[in-house]
């Protein structure tokens, strides 16, 4: 895994790339099949009317799919990585508070994607993934404050304060498969219960 802390308009944010092991990733897609009959639209899924696309909280599933304890692990793993170069005024710094984590793996198809909002949770993580030959276009993470447009990459992920306002621009793809399009796993990270 390949951490980088990075910096835009003054605040702090992580990139990371080959989050998971070409075996977690087999894991994952695994569990995806399973839990695709699952997803629902985003008026089930708690998030706003900027959603369009279908998820689901895999933290909610009993059991608990297992990719849910690796990618929060991830996270953590991101996080001390970088540990001692976050700067104390850094909002990041939440990360050494996180009390509990909820997990939303979305799914985005044709037309699909999220308007700008911001997220309730102290820090948000956002895993991407998808298969390869990649078989759509859009889906970019946008964070305009801090002037971060990162084109839609397999295997990677961003940490960020969640009072940041982001989306991700919409998603095309021509393919019915139903592991098409682009994966997403947000990680809401609280300092509360």
């Amino acid at each position: 895994m390949q951490v980088k802390l990075e910096i835009g308009r003054g605040v702090h944010y992580i990139t990371a790339n080959n989050i998971l092991t070409p075996d977690e990733l087999q894991m994952l897609w695994a569990t995806t099949e399973y839990i695709i009959p699952h997803m629902r639209g985003p008026e089930h899924t708690g998030a706003s009317s900027a959603k369009r696309g279908t998820g689901i909280f895999t933290n909610l599933m009993q059991p608990v799919p297992t990719i849910h304890h690796i990618i929060n692990d991830r996270f953590k793993q991101m996080l001390s990585y970088i540990e001692k170069n976050i700067p104390l005024s850094s909002p990041l710094q939440y990360g050494k508070h996180i009390r509990r984590c909820d997990t939303l793996v979305q799914n985005y198809k044709n037309n699909d994607g999220y308007n700008f909002h911001v997220d309730l949770s102290a820090l948000t993580c956002c895993y991407t993934y998808f298969k390869q030959p990649k078989d759509f276009s859009g889906g970019n993470f946008c964070i305009p404050s801090i002037d971060v447009d990162i084109e839609a990459t397999n295997n990677s992920a961003i940490i960020f304060p969640s009072f940041l306002e982001h989306a991700v621009s919409d998603v095309s793809t021509t393919s019915h498969d139903k592991l098409a399009g682009r994966f997403s796993i947000c990680t809401l990270a609280y300092t509360n219960d």
